[in-house]
């Protein structure tokens, strides 16, 4: 039963009828509470507050797995933020050690000497260049850097460069620059001395010189002058490669016109010849033939072992095989049907004139044409002494003999016709025969290697008569003419003796007529 009091309190109410059992607030919390040792902590389960019994020394309270419920974790066992955790990983470094990110969350350490600390804890770069001794040189722009009045004495530079920027200049007034295996690059040596034990780098420089330049020379005499025993200057192209033309060098001479137009007169070309893996050169040389800028045209090029030419470009696609029995070549350039290149043989007379003689190759189609001989009559007159044909036949406008005998000259003979037709080429390299039926043309005889011999074959008033050949006829792809068949048609052939018992055909004109 509750006791109400005469002046309106009453006793506490026990615990397990809803009371506190206390009369105070923090009695009443005390006797409420679920806790029951320093430390403890109240917190809310699924349904009701319950006690989180106090940790161990050093433990952080945190959640369980499912975050339900607080409970306490030992340090060690806590997981650190990414980068405080690389920062742990390299805690007890070595003295005059510091930490740095080397990447994201990634931290390593690095040596720090008492010289990196003492710049560190400088407030600003004036400091810093107190620190480092540095003088006024050190606040100077970097393109504009002024050294006046002081001197620069015993420095070396023992493998870095001096690089002198586009119109700049490097000047060593009455002095001497002395550079060990350095190099020099930039756009200009002008003036002083450079003495060099060994320059690895001369890169795109312009030397320019009011005196003559002398390499081993104290008093050159030209621009250029090189003086020592076997003096000489080597091009060495380092391109490795086995092409026709390719591993070359030049010798350039230039040229300033009178409106400043620069062009090249021509030079001296060294290059491999052939495509093999030797050591074979040729030499050219190349002329401006008056518009051709920087690329003159060959004119002259001398190749070992023969196959020499004058006039034609050298570095053409290369043929081993190609005019190989040729000692000197002479080529006039133009692709038209009339070209000609002749050789002038010159000798004074007694007059003071030029008696000349001219030999001279026509270029006709494709592979056609002929030689003439010319000999000078008048001082604006030539008169032709010999001449070939398109066909291979020598041509003499006049022939004057005294005494003796010509032989090997083209005469016409005619055949006799039969079943089988004989011919004596001796009687004559042209051989004229009318069919009268199916006939066999025998191997001809007395024939020189070399030689040219013609038939001319009729068919009679009947027509359609056949000829086969003897066994040393030579026919392309090995198959033999058909004859025109017509009553009276004429064909032609000419033949070329490989030998005296090898004719190989040539040429043939079928149904001549007029």
């Amino acid at each position: 039963m509750t006791t109400i009091n005469a002046i309106g309190t009453q006793d506490p109410i026990e615990i397990a009828k809803g009371g506190t059992a206390a009369s105070t607030a923090t009695a009443s919390f005390d006797n409420l509470s679920p806790v029951t040792t320093q430390g403890d902590i109240i917190f809310r389960d699924a349904s009701n507050n319950a006690r989180l019994a106090k940790g161990t020394a050093n433990q952080r309270l945190t959640m369980n797995a499912t975050a339900t419920a607080p409970e306490w974790q030992d340090v060690v066992d806590a997981a650190l933020p990414a980068d405080l955790q690389s920062i742990s990983d390299n805690t007890g470094a070595t003295a005059d050690t510091a930490i740095y990110y080397t990447a994201l969350n990634v931290a390593a350490p690095f040596s720090i000497t008492s010289a990196g600390r003492a710049m560190l804890d400088d407030a600003d770069n004036t400091a810093q260049r107190t620190t480092l001794g540095l003088g006024t040189i050190a606040t100077q722009d970097a393109t504009a850097v002024n050294i006046d009045g002081g001197t620069i004495d015993g420095a070396t530079i023992a493998t870095s460069n001096i690089t002198v920027g586009a119109a700049k200049t490097l000047d060593v007034s009455a002095g001497t620059l002395t550079l060990a295996d350095n190099q020099i690059s930039g756009d200009k040596v002008e003036g002083g001395t450079i003495a060099a034990t060994t320059i690895t780098a001369l890169t795109s420089t312009t030397v320019r010189a009011t005196t003559n330049i002398g390499i081993g020379e104290a008093d050159p005499i030209t621009p250029l002058e090189i003086t020592g025993t076997d003096p000489h200057i080597t091009l060495h192209d380092n391109g490795p490669s086995d092409l026709h033309g390719y591993r070359s060098g030049k010798l350039q001479v230039r040229g300033t016109q009178s409106g400043g137009e620069e062009s090249t007169l021509g030079y001296l070309n060294f290059s491999h010849e052939g495509t093999l893996d030797d050591e074979r050169g040729q030499f050219g040389i190349n002329l401006n033939t008056g518009a051709e800028g920087s690329t003159p045209s060959n004119f002259l090029a001398l190749r070992p072992g023969g196959n020499s030419s004058i006039n034609e470009n050298f570095s053409e696609t290369y043929s081993a095989t190609a005019r190989t029995d040729e000692i000197m070549t002479f080529v006039n350039g133009k692709a038209e049907s009339g070209t000609t290149s002749c050789i002038s043989l010159n000798a004074r007379t007694l007059n003071g004139g030029n008696q000349v003689t001219q030999l001279c190759s026509v270029g006709e189609n494709n592979y056609g044409g002929y030689f003439t001989i010319k000999q000078q009559v008048t001082e604006t007159t030539f008169i032709e002494t010999l001449r070939s044909d398109d066909s291979g036949s020598i041509i003499i406008p006049k022939i004057e003999v005294t005494g003796g005998t010509i032989t090997g000259v083209s005469s016409l003979q005619t055949l006799t016709d039969g079943a089988s037709i004989s011919w004596d080429v001796s009687s004559g390299s042209v051989g004229l025969v009318t069919l009268g039926g199916a006939r066999a043309l025998a191997n001809p005889t007395n024939v020189s290697a070399g030689e040219s011999i013609k038939l001319i074959v009729k068919q009679d008033a009947t027509g359609a008569r056949t000829l086969t050949y003897g066994n040393q006829f030579r026919f392309p792809g090995g198959t033999s003419p058909t004859l025109s068949s017509g009553a009276s048609d004429i064909d032609i052939m000419e033949f070329l003796a490989e030998s005296s018992t090898v004719f190989h055909l040539t040429n043939i004109i079928y149904d001549s007529q007029t």
